[in-house]
């Protein structure tokens, strides 16, 4: 469910930048690869931001966790 809620929230999203005039499909493209690289560095940095909180609090359980979702966004950047 989560799942699809996800993924039909990405497909709006696309959907209403290609609604945006005067693009070509390169620019477009182009623009909602930058816009999600730029999303999912945010959140890598979000993450890491919230590890080093976790970890100068002593909570290592959050610590592991927000690294490793930290990791997961990083992978996404990686994506062909």
């Amino acid at each position: 469910m989560k799942q699809s809620l996800f993924l039909n929230s990405l497909e709006q999203w696309i959907d209403e930048r290609i609604s945006q005039d005067g693009l070509t499909d390169r620019e477009l493209i182009k623009t909602i690869k930058e816009n999600f690289e730029r999303a999912m560095q945010a959140n890598v940095e979000h993450y890491k931001f919230m590890a080093k909180n976790a970890k100068e609090n002593g909570h290592k359980n959050e610590v592991d966790r927000y690294m490793l979702m930290a990791k997961i966004y990083q992978s996404l950047l990686h994506t062909k």
